[in-house]
């Protein structure tokens, strides 16, 4: 049975470039905002979420905070993505729970690497 991995992405773009990359390999449920991943956690339980930092109103950073404080998802691999090249983010990022980051833009290879590493 396939992983199921939660992609909180806005850029439609991006969208399109992971789900080509990771579709045969996982089930994938994509969230266009912070909002919707609260609304589709009433219903799934993913074992993986790749997050986008910049999100417009909630930021990926402030949406993984509240998934590490649900007990449902304090031990789920949190992957961040983003473009900003700033190591307060990535600190930041650690700080609230990341399992990983990739830098946009990523190589499909690296990209699959870390999530088949998290998901054994």
């Amino acid at each position: 049975m396939k992983k199921t991995i939660i992609i909180a992405e806005d850029n439609e773009l991006n969208i399109t470039i992971l789900d080509g990359i990771l579709k045969e390999t996982y089930d994938l449920i994509i969230a266009r905002s912070a909002e919707e991943v609260y609304k589709i956690l009433q219903t799934e339980t993913p074992d993986l979420f790749l997050l986008d930092i910049v999100m417009s109103k909630i930021s990926g950073i402030d949406l993984c905070k509240t998934l590490r404080n649900d007990e449902k998802f304090s031990k789920t691999p949190i992957v961040f993505m983003t473009a900003v090249q700033d190591n307060k983010i990535y600190d930041s990022a650690f700080k609230v729970g990341a399992s990983a980051f990739i830098a946009k833009p990523f190589k499909s290879s690296d990209l699959k690497n870390t999530l088949s590493q998290l998901l054994k």
